[in-house]
């Protein structure tokens, strides 16, 4: 399902019960999944991020609470080119849990894609793509 969101008016509620519906969510959860659609849309415009997945989003219940949807998993990824505007999001990163090389390469001023094997590949984000082999011999 593809479902096109007009920038200047956001997300609506009528195409998030639209989506509610054809994920196949209860009808007593369909207000809860749409709050949490919208919700979700919100934090991908206000937080400059490139990519808000959540897999699943989930029906069920937690305790003595009634049953309700919930993000059980979630990716998210930022535009670097909006660090500066989102201070708060970047002081929470964790370079620990990031490849060291691409840590290095940023801290270096370069972006680099590890691949497998012995080839990688550094490039300078100016527009212009490098692609350095590196081949041990």
């Amino acid at each position: 399902m593809t479902e096109a969101v007009d920038i200047m008016k956001g997300i609506q509620p009528e195409q998030t019960k639209r989506m509610a519906k054809l994920l196949g969510f209860k009808d007593a959860n369909i207000p809860a999944a749409q709050k949490n659609m919208e919700a979700l849309y919100n934090l991908f415009i206000k937080s400059d991020a490139t990519q808000v997945e959540i897999n699943p989003l989930a029906e069920g219940k937690y305790s003595s609470e009634p049953e309700t949807v919930f993000c059980v998993d979630a990716k998210l990824n930022f535009d670097d080119n909006a660090a500066f505007r989102q201070k708060e999001i970047y002081a929470m990163r964790d370079k620990s849990m990031e490849d060291p090389r691409d840590v290095r390469a940023e801290e270096a001023g370069l972006n680099f894609v590890g691949l497998d094997g012995n080839i990688g590949c550094l490039v300078n984000g100016a527009g212009w793509f490098f692609f350095h082999c590196f081949v041990k011999t």
